[in-house]
Protein backbone atom coordinates (compact mmCIF):
# COMPACT_ATOMS: atom_id res chain seq x y z
CA UNK A 1 0.00 0.00 0.00
CA UNK A 2 1.34 3.40 -1.05
CA UNK A 3 1.60 5.77 1.48
CA UNK A 4 0.49 3.71 4.53
CA UNK A 5 3.25 2.44 6.96
CA UNK A 6 3.01 -1.36 7.48
CA UNK A 7 4.84 -1.57 10.54
CA UNK A 8 2.86 1.64 12.38
CA UNK A 9 -0.47 -1.01 11.61
CA UNK A 10 1.00 -3.82 13.03
CA UNK A 11 2.32 -2.31 15.83
CA UNK A 12 -0.91 -0.72 16.66
CA UNK A 13 -2.91 -4.21 15.86
CA UNK A 14 -0.07 -6.49 17.77
CA UNK A 15 -0.57 -3.87 20.83
CA UNK A 16 -4.57 -3.84 20.61
CA UNK A 17 -4.77 -7.68 20.48
CA UNK A 18 -3.87 -10.78 22.79
CA UNK A 19 -3.52 -13.60 20.27
CA UNK A 20 -3.47 -12.40 16.64
CA UNK A 21 -0.56 -13.00 14.44
CA UNK A 22 0.30 -9.93 12.20
CA UNK A 23 2.86 -10.02 9.11
CA UNK A 24 4.06 -7.57 6.54
CA UNK A 25 2.65 -9.43 3.00
CA UNK A 26 5.67 -7.84 1.45
CA UNK A 27 7.73 -5.12 2.66
CA UNK A 28 9.42 -3.42 -0.54
CA UNK A 29 13.33 -3.69 0.19
CA UNK A 30 14.06 -0.98 -1.87
CA UNK A 31 11.74 1.74 0.68
CA UNK A 32 13.77 0.46 3.39
CA UNK A 33 17.14 0.45 4.79
CA UNK A 34 18.46 -3.02 6.07
CA UNK A 35 19.33 -2.68 9.32
CA UNK A 36 16.11 -0.49 10.16
CA UNK A 37 14.15 -3.38 8.83
CA UNK A 38 15.59 -6.12 10.97
CA UNK A 39 15.56 -3.75 13.55
CA UNK A 40 12.00 -2.89 12.88
CA UNK A 41 11.19 -6.64 13.05
CA UNK A 42 13.20 -7.94 16.14
CA UNK A 43 11.22 -5.32 18.02
CA UNK A 44 7.42 -5.58 16.98
CA UNK A 45 8.21 -9.62 17.35
CA UNK A 46 9.81 -9.00 21.43
CA UNK A 47 7.05 -6.55 22.06
CA UNK A 48 4.55 -9.35 21.17
CA UNK A 49 5.62 -12.18 22.16
CA UNK A 50 6.84 -12.93 18.74
CA UNK A 51 3.37 -12.56 17.17
CA UNK A 52 4.59 -10.54 14.16
CA UNK A 53 5.78 -11.96 11.18
CA UNK A 54 8.26 -10.08 8.59
CA UNK A 55 7.42 -10.66 4.70
CA UNK A 56 9.52 -9.24 1.98
CA UNK A 57 9.64 -8.36 -1.67
CA UNK A 58 10.41 -6.47 -4.09
CA UNK A 59 7.35 -4.84 -5.03
CA UNK A 60 6.93 -4.00 -9.10
CA UNK A 61 9.16 -1.95 -10.98
CA UNK A 62 6.62 1.10 -11.67
CA UNK A 63 6.42 1.70 -8.08
CA UNK A 64 9.59 1.56 -7.20
CA UNK A 65 11.41 3.14 -10.44
CA UNK A 66 8.05 5.77 -10.93
CA UNK A 67 6.48 6.19 -8.06
CA UNK A 68 9.38 6.23 -5.66
CA UNK A 69 11.74 7.32 -7.94
CA UNK A 70 14.30 4.86 -6.39
CA UNK A 71 15.96 2.56 -8.77
CA UNK A 72 14.91 -0.89 -8.71
CA UNK A 73 18.11 -3.90 -9.80
CA UNK A 74 17.66 -7.60 -9.89
CA UNK A 75 15.52 -8.76 -6.95
CA UNK A 76 17.80 -11.10 -5.68
CA UNK A 77 20.47 -8.69 -5.15
CA UNK A 78 18.50 -6.35 -2.97
CA UNK A 79 16.65 -9.24 -0.97
CA UNK A 80 20.03 -10.82 0.11
CA UNK A 81 21.31 -7.50 2.01
CA UNK A 82 17.83 -7.41 3.57
CA UNK A 83 18.34 -11.41 4.58
CA UNK A 84 21.66 -11.21 5.99
CA UNK A 85 21.19 -8.87 8.28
Amino acid sequence: MVGRHPFVHASWLLANTKTLVVGTGIANIYHREPGVTVQAQKTLAEQSGNRFLLGLGVSHKPVVEGLRKLESGKPDSGTGRQVVC
